[in-house]
């Protein structure tokens, strides 16, 4: 229905959207989250600026839309377009990918050069173009000292490199893997955790740097192009007890 509607003529970003989002809601097993997505858009694409405005009285909005997040690639404020901004009060908010500034920097002030081109659905993780994210999750909440934190950070990294190790049947993937062993240790339980100060959390970076770069070389691997993530972390954080991510707690029970 989609390909069709647009027989003799080109196809539109927005159409390309809808036939990602239509193949994720036929794919969904077990959960909803298996099957998420993350779209990119042009910052001056009406069409892509209004994909969620279900208030437009000429919007027919198909359900399977729910699948995707939608963001535009802009680096600077003046290359919005003003109906961004009408998402903030009218329907559902569309994210910035600042993709100029995932090609230059790291961690907040560091420079790393990577030729990422988008993001994980979720949007903790920069990727090129075919690569998977790499993501190894710790429960700071149930680490009781820096020096317990530094060793588990180590382990972490050292686990996330070796499964980029693995054989993958899909020739672009394994050459982008091979090229940029691109690693994600990331925490979780942040707000309810005993080590929250910036040097306890600098410390751990330091650790999986320094883990990643010498574990790379005894290898003979490229050492990896980035190395951390902040994520969401959906229900994980239940099988350590803690709060997701860098979530608040705020009430005592939730229904």
């Amino acid at each position: 229905k989609i390909l069709g509607a647009r027989s003799g003529t080109h196809l539109r970003p927005i159409d390309a959207a809808d036939v990602l989002c239509a193949i994720a809601a036929m794919v969904v097993a077990g959960n909803v989250r298996r099957s998420a997505l993350m779209i990119l858009g042009d910052p001056w694409d009406k069409e892509f600026l209004t994909i969620k405005r279900w208030d437009l009285p000429e919007s027919n909005i198909p359900s399977y839309r729910y699948k995707a997040n939608f963001s535009v690639v802009a680096s600077e404020y003046d290359d919005l377009h003003p109906l961004f901004w009408e998402s903030y009060f009218i329907g559902e908010p569309i994210g910035i990918f600042n993709r100029k500034n995932a090609q230059k920097f790291g961690r907040m002030g560091e420079r790393k050069k990577d030729k990422c081109i988008g993001v994980n659905p979720c949007a903790e993780a920069t990727l090129e173009d075919g690569e998977p994210c790499n993501l190894v999750e710790i429960f700071l909440s149930r680490i009781q000292s820096r020096e317990e934190l530094v060793e588990v950070c180590r382990y972490a990294a050292r686990m996330a490199i070796r499964t980029t190790c693995a054989k993958y049947q899909d020739p672009k993937i394994q050459k982008v893997i091979s090229k940029n062993r691109r690693i994600g240790v990331g925490l979780t339980g942040i707000l309810d955790a005993k080590l929250y100060t910036k040097e306890d959390l600098d410390a751990a970076y330091r650790a999986v740097e320094k883990e990643a770069d010498s574990y790379c070389k005894e290898m003979g691997i490229p050492v990896s192009v980035k190395l951390t993530v902040i994520k969401p972390s959906g229900t994980l954080g239940k099988l350590g007890d803690c709060l997701e991510g860098c979530h608040p707690a705020y009430s005592r029970y939730m229904i």
